[in-house]
């Protein structure tokens, strides 16, 4: 235990597993106020949503990055007699695809935009 700190229970969640969530138990644990008393969540808040902003931004990068990889496999690989750029569900996949990613991409530009305003 360290500074009095207990870990009570290890969450078991969909989300990331690298990124282990707890319950602690903060009982005589030492510590130094660095904002309002009361004011915890509130004073948090603005970095999460910040942390909620990047996240985003890296799911869309990451999107667009595999779409632009898919595209030019597509132009190598030969299935059928001919490259999978030439077979037309291949072509409607990409485009269904292109259109996700290029409405996320707005998506997540529309919400750097709001960032800060009331």
């Amino acid at each position: 235990m360290l500074n009095n700190i207990l870990i009570e229970k290890l969450k078991n969640k969909l989300g990331t597993r690298q990124l282990p969530t707890a319950e602690l138990l903060l009982d005589g644990t030492l510590a130094k106020l660095i904002g309002k008393e009361g004011r915890g969540v509130a004073g948090i808040s603005p970095m999460l949503t910040i942390t909620r902003l990047h996240n985003t931004t890296s799911a869309v990068g990451t999107m667009r990055r595999m779409l632009q990889l898919s595209r030019d496999y597509s132009t190598k690989r030969k299935a059928f007699g001919k490259f999978l750029a030439e077979h037309p569900l291949h072509i409607k996949t990409l485009a269904g695809l292109e259109l996700e990613t290029r409405g996320c991409t707005i998506f997540a530009m529309e919400l750097a935009n709001l960032l800060g305003k009331e």
